[in-house]
């Protein structure tokens, strides 16, 4: 064997000679067998690991020993960093500076203590299974880990993941001496295989169970994701630095310029999408099986009538079409990916806590002929429309594309929906009233600013989308009058949009069901649409809205107004939390249908006073249920908001350069501090997890509200029926 192996015995373990003799494992000794993985990745924080393909293993011996020597010395190239250790397609890897690090900008002590009694708990489980906290940084020496050393995780790729925990070591034997502890204590074998300086420490009976690397000063376990867990631990083990991740071209374009900071992030966006798009092809080439011919086939044999072969045949051709529309859609998916990616060589970028919140900087890799590039272009000046806006930015969004990537993507779309590109320009014509190829392609210019924007105050009403969540958009054409001439082209053509235009000042006012009236208007050379009427004449005088005051912290405006980016986006965190989470009981009338009658025809039955009392009766109980959700909803959306407020605005923008994009922005809190948000974030989900929001007083209306609204619908149900029976038996039936 080119390596020996060593065992660290357990309770119920014997060796002898170099052989493992295992006495039989009890039931509950299996069924702990995860507590070494589970604590050991606990232990390690974060993760890291490789992929398979065609990386470079230095066999065991190594070292330009003879192979043909079983006795040979393995020697391994030094490893500074677990880049070093991983194979040049691993699909991502994050690194952070230190546990120590993580415990300073996360201001540990300050959530110790915000935090006690629960903290007391974990730490009372950790150290019952683990023996030490480690969540403490202080207590990583006494494991044999380095607190002040790096630390990370990296992952293969997205379809078959393997998931590798990296860290930094301080004393191998303390760090060797928990495995063997956390062994004896689930009553499992682990084996130790060594590889020169390096080795591999793993349970036995196979592959599965995960694995632990050492190597150098590095420490990686990869987690038990399958059969070959131990093939990913050899190749970390083995791999040689000059063909691993660190050496690979797109890996050192991507973070070689990035400046220290105390998270950095790699990740191969291609390499990702080739791997989607594999499993893709390989789901493609194995289709599902039509049933429908399956049974046709079967009815055929059995002499079926002649309706049912030709039901069957109807939904054979059905089956067969839905799968070609499937198909011709899974291949616009895979082309329109490849297309977003293609030359993008590499993605890095970095996260530095910082008082006001993280900072982000970046860089995409991207040849000079990738899509990209060609579609994105930096624009003069900066975004507009957030200036002249009313309300708080919910989300915000502007850029500069190049018109011919743009429809070079617009078709690539319409293949991803299962739709040919003409088919697509013939729908949207009928729709807009504008031909997208003839009349609007020519007089493109690129520039669009899309604004979603909340107006009001917080905290006061339940939230209303019918006149809070506002609306502002803007795209820019070659001149004034082509601006003018399109909305014009839009109004008259009979198209859908078109029947909805009303002529309204300069522009035209659309009423959209169930939200607001919306404005289409010109401002110069700009196609403007929005929720206020007013925004064009503002954006034509160039006048403030009340957007720029309203942007929470004011420090935001200044990353929202970057000049000469390429793209850029503002996302409200805490207001996109509140949209998403807070929610309104809405009620209608009660669906019903009575015996011989369709809907139209019960809906025609005249109401006796017996219905129109048990109506009136349960549109009463209704409004004290509305009254009731309202308050609900209102002291909802104050919990909500005081968790999420702290939250702030997340910026970020994309410039193009020379070699590709550089990518900057960040997290702009309403807090002091990450740890601050941290506290608050937490404090108030645990406030939330204690269950409805109304007091007892209310919560015990609520209930008794929904009891005598239940009860009005069915006494209004049951007088309906009556009122149906009776209306058919004068009828004869």
């Amino acid at each position: 064997m080119p390596h020996s192996t060593r065992v660290f015995t357990a309770p119920g373990f014997h060796a002898a000679a170099g052989v493992v003799y295992k006495t039989s494992m009890s039931t509950p000794a299996r069924r702990h067998r995860w507590i070494l993985d589970a604590c050991l990745g606990a232990a390690l924080v974060l993760a890291g690991c490789n992929k398979t393909k065609d990386d470079a293993l230095v066999e065991p011996h190594g070292g330009g020993a003879s192979k043909g020597d079983p006795t040979a010395p393995v020697e391994l190239a030094p490893v500074e960093h677990p880049s070093q250790m991983l194979g040049r397609d691993t699909a991502l890897l994050m690194m952070g500076t230190s546990m120590n690090r993580a415990a300073e900008a996360f201001e540990r002590d300050r959530l110790v203590k915000a935090f006690g009694p629960q903290y007391t708990s974990i730490r009372a489980v950790m150290v019952s299974t683990v023996g030490h906290d480690l969540l403490d940084p202080a207590a990583w020496a006494d494991v044999g880990l380095d607190a002040s050393g790096p630390l990370g995780l990296a992952m293969t790729d997205l379809v078959n993941p393997h998931v590798v925990l990296f860290a930094t070591v301080s004393d191998r034997a303390k760090l060797v001496g928990l495995v063997r502890k956390l062994a004896g204590n689930a009553q499992m074998e682990v084996i130790e295989e060594p590889y020169g300086s390096a080795s591999i420490l793993r349970p036995g009976g196979g592959d599965k169970g995960g694995a632990l690397v050492l190597r150098d000063r590095i420490v990686a376990v990869v987690l038990d994701t399958g059969e070959d867990s131990v093939e990913v631990a050899k190749r970390l083990v083995t791999m040689d630095p000059n063909v691993s991740l660190a050496a690979q071209t797109d890996y050192r374009k991507a973070t070689g310029g990035l400046r220290a900071a105390d998270l950095s992030v790699y990740f191969d966006l291609a390499g990702m999408v080739d791997q989607a798009n594999a499993q893709s092809k390989r789901h493609a080439a194995d289709p599902d099986s039509n049933w429908a011919q399956e049974e046709l086939v079967k009815a055929q044999k059995e002499g079926a009538g002649p309706e049912r072969l030709a039901e069957l045949e109807r939904q054979a051709e059905e089956v067969r079409a839905n799968d070609e529309r499937w198909r011709r859609r899974a291949e616009g998916e895979r082309a329109l990916a490849e297309l977003l990616v293609s030359g993008v060589e590499g993605v890095g970028f970095t996260a530095t806590a910082k008082r006001g919140g993280p900072v982000f900087d970046g860089r995409m890799v991207a040849g000079p002929d990738a899509f990209l590039r060609r579609l994105l272009v930096n624009r003069e000046g900066a975004a507009k429309l957030p200036l002249s806006l009313n309300g708080a930015p919910l989300w915000c969004g502007s850029g500069r594309v190049d018109p011919a990537a743009a429809y070079e993507l617009l078709e690539a779309i319409a293949a991803a929906e299962g739709e040919k590109y003409s088919a697509f320009l013939a729908r949207a014509k009928a729709e807009l009233g504008l031909d997208l190829e003839a009349e609007l392609r020519p007089v493109l210019v690129g520039d669009a600013e899309l604004c979603m924007t909340f107006e009001g105050k917080l905290g006061e009403k339940p939230l209303d989308r019918k006149t809070q969540l506002g609306l502002g958009a803007t795209l820019r054409v070659s001149d004034a009058a082509k601006a003018k001439y399109l909305l014009a082209k839009m109004a008259t053509s009979g198209s859908e949009l078109g029947k909805l235009m009303k002529k309204r000042g300069e522009g035209y006012a659309v009423e959209v069901p169930d939200w607001r009236t919306m404005y289409l208007q010109t401002a110069g050379d700009r196609i403007v649409v929005s929720s206020d009427p007013e925004l064009a004449k503002r954006l034509s005088a160039g006048d403030p809205g009340s957007m720029p005051s309203e942007i929470r912290p004011s420090a935001a405006r200044g990353a929202m107004e970057l000049p000469g980016t390429a793209a850029s986006q503002a996302f409200d965190l805490s207001m996109g939390v509140l949209w998403t989470m807070v929610g309104r009981v809405s009620m209608s009338s009660p669906m019903m249908s009575a015996p011989g009658m369709t809907q139209e025809e019960l809906e025609k039955v005249p109401l006796s006073a017996k219905t129109k009392k048990a109506r009136k009766a349960m549109e009463k109980a209704q409004a004290r249920v509305d009254e009731l959700e309202a308050k609900r909803e209102a002291a909802q959306m104050k919990q909500v908001l005081a968790i999420s407020d702290a939250l702030g605005i997340v910026v970020a923008a994309v410039t193009e350069d020379d070699r590709g994009f550089t990518l900057t922005g960040g997290q702009f809190l309403r807090v002091a501090s990450l740890g601050q948000m941290l506290e608050v974030v937490l404090g108030g989900v645990m406030n939330m997890s204690g269950g409805t929001t109304l007091d007892e007083a209310d919560q015990e209306a609520m209930e008794l509200a929904w009891q005598r609204y239940s009860d009005a619908q069915q006494a209004f149900i049951n007088a309906r029926l009556e009122d149906a029976e009776r209306f058919q038996a004068k009828k004869g039936r």
